[in-house]
């Protein structure tokens, strides 16, 4: 079973997520509509992947990767970010619109489920270990 941590502050989203995801039965979705609550959960549940939303209060999405990515007993977690933006056409332009810098991979929020699960399968399959 895959595990999957959806980082959101749109509660809507996160709820239609994991409904999507865990609809296919090979995936345990967990969501957290905050970056500390995403923080929390990923100390104690390690996920497989983590989804975070780029622009969230208090804390950024960029914050948590900055985190996962230093943290020496989070480092086998893969992540990508999730965008609202329609007009962004390339990594490289959201980076630049929010100031994330690395190659990192970009969702936009409401893709297809099926593409969202090939995302989500492809960054297990390229997960640090």
């Amino acid at each position: 079973m895959i595990r999957v941590l959806i980082v959101d502050d749109n509660v809507t989203l996160l709820a239609s997520m994991r409904m999507f995801l865990e609809s296919y039965g090979d995936m345990h979705v967990e969501t957290a509509c905050s970056a500390d609550e995403g923080i929390a959960k990923l100390k104690q549940s390690h996920p497989h992947v983590a989804l975070l939303d780029i622009v969230m209060p208090n804390k950024w999405g960029d914050e948590v990767a900055e985190m996962i990515r230093n943290d020496p007993d989070l480092q086998n977690i893969s992540f990508a970010f999730l965008t609202g933006s329609r007009k962004v056409v390339t990594a490289q332009e959201v980076s630049r619109a929010h100031g994330i810098i690395g190659g990192n991979k970009f969702l936009i929020k409401g893709m297809e489920p099926e593409k969202l699960r090939e995302e989500i399968l492809a960054l297990v399959k390229d997960r640090p270990r």
